[in-house]
């Protein structure tokens, strides 16, 4: 039943920035309330042993995966700067995002375009996952 609620909850949406020169998108797991466009989320690093059974990231752990955010910049961009942080922050606060991992920074081949993703998780809410009435 939770493989089901996940297919049904995930989305696609891409978004193209007119006038600027990143492009963002981003895929949404699942259902969760939006909180404030500005809310305060975290930053960590989920190690592969954190995404294990038993761990913080993992089944059954303290937070699930929720969505991600994958922006198109300049090569060189900061993955902590204000401008990425501006497109990361109100996507990842209107999935219902806890924490944001930093799950890959890399060029693009033939390409001077930089991919920057962010794991967006939620605290894992047993009620949040249960079968709802559609």
């Amino acid at each position: 039943m939770r493989t089901l609620s996940m297919a049904v909850g995930l989305c696609l949406v891409v978004t193209y920035l007119p006038g600027c020169a990143m492009t963002s998108s981003e895929m949404r797991v699942g259902v969760r309330p939006a909180k404030a466009e500005n809310c305060e989320l975290q930053l960590v690093e989920a190690t592969m042993g954190e995404r294990g059974p038993g761990g913080t990231f993992g089944p059954g752990g303290t937070y699930e995966m929720i969505g991600t955010v994958s922006i198109e910049a300049s090569s060189g961009s900061d993955p902590l700067s204000e401008e990425i942080r501006s497109l990361v922050r109100p996507r990842a606060c209107a999935m219902g995002g806890d924490v944001i991992s930093l799950e890959m920074s890399g060029q693009y081949t033939g390409s001077i375009r930089k991919g920057l993703m962010s794991m967006v998780w939620a605290k894992r809410n047993s009620a949040a996952s249960a079968p709802k009435p559609f």
